[in-house]
Formats: structure tokens, C-alpha cells, sequence
């Protein structure tokens, strides 16, 4: 497993950084684990035209584990997140 920081404020959509950032996140392949993506996920569109894929939200996951009462954990979801 990897770990990466990406810091994409204020870099325009070309910027290498943003591009890599693109490149992963919306890599269908590469599993995200996120924290409460909502801002981030709108921030990420409207700016910059990145769509999340493949990620788990950890409140989401949370929730749907509680709520499942033992069945299985649940996950954010491989679609959109704030879809």
C-alpha cells in the first residue's frame, strides 16, 4: 500500500501535480480511502474537473457497518462520490 499527499490548491488544471492527482483519482483501479469526501469531491470538479472513483468514504463505511449489525462491511461505493 502507498500513501500519497497531493497538494492541489490554487495549481491550474495542466499543472503536472493536478494531472497525476487526475490521473489517480479518478482511476478506476486504484482504491481511495477518503474522509469525508463531499467538499472535497465538489471542490475537486468544479475546480479542477476531477471525478472520484473507486473510493471508500470512512463515515459512510462506518454508518453502513453500524447500521448492517453484522452484515459485512459496507463501503462508500465505486461510483461518484456525492453522487
Amino acid at each position: 500500500a502507498q500513501c500519497f499527499i497531493l497538494d492541489v490548491q490554487g495549481k491550474p488544471a495542466n499543472a503536472p501535480v493536478v494531472i497525476l492527482a487526475k490521473q489517480t483519482l479518478e482511476d478506476p483501479t486504484v482504491s481511495k480511502i477518503v474522509h469525508d469526501c463531499r467538499a472535497d469531491s465538489d471542490a475537486l470538479w468544479h475546480l479542477l474537473g476531477i471525478t472520484l472513483h473507486n473510493f471508500h468514504d470512512t463515515p459512510v463505511t462506518f454508518l453502513l457497518s453500524s447500521s448492517a449489525a453484522g452484515a459485512g462491511v459496507g463501503h462508500g461505493g465505486d461510483k461518484e462520490c456525492g453522487k
